[in-house]
C-alpha cells in the first residue's frame, strides 16, 4: 500500500514539474532582461523572508493559546524553514543570472583584447 501511495505522489509531482512553462536558457536572454529578472528574484526572496518572519512571529503567539503548544511551534518552525528554503532558491536563481552576466562581460573583454592584439600596430 505504501508503494502505491509513494508512486502516486511521485507521478503527481512529475506531472506538475512537466506542466510548468520552461524558462528560456540564460544564454538566450539579453543583459537588461537578465538584470531585471535577477533584481526581481532578489526582491521576491526578500519579501518572502519578511513575510515568513511576520507569520512565524504571529504563529508563535497564537501557539501559546493552544493546548498542544510544542506541535504548533514545530509546525510554525517548519513553515518558516520552508519559506527560507524557497527564498534561498530564488536567490540562487538570481545569482546564476548574475554569474551569466559576469561571464558575458569577461568574454566581451577577452574578445576585445584578442582583437586589439591581432590587429597590426599602426606606425
Amino acid at each position: 500500500m505504501k508503494r502505491i501511495a509513494t508512486l502516486a505522489i511521485l507521478l503527481a509531482l512529475a506531472s506538475f514539474a512537466y506542466a510548468e512553462d520552461p524558462e528560456p536558457p540564460l544564454t538566450d536572454l539579453d543583459e537588461t532582461t537578465l538584470q531585471e529578472r535577477a533584481r526581481a528574484l532578489h526582491r521576491q526572496a526578500d519579501e518572502l523572508r519578511q513575510a515568513g518572519e511576520t507569520e512565524f512571529t504571529a504563529a508563535q503567539k497564537s501557539c501559546w493559546e493552544r493546548f498542544l503548544v510544542s506541535s504548533c511551534l514545530d509546525a510554525a518552525a517548519q513553515a518558516q524553514r520552508d519559506r527560507k528554503l524557497a527564498a534561498a532558491r530564488l536567490d540562487s536563481q538570481a545569482r546564476a543570472m548574475e554569474r551569466e552576466l559576469k561571464r558575458r562581460e569577461i568574454a566581451a573583454k577577452d574578445a576585445k583584447r584578442a582583437k586589439e592584439k591581432a590587429a597590426p600596430a599602426k606606425p
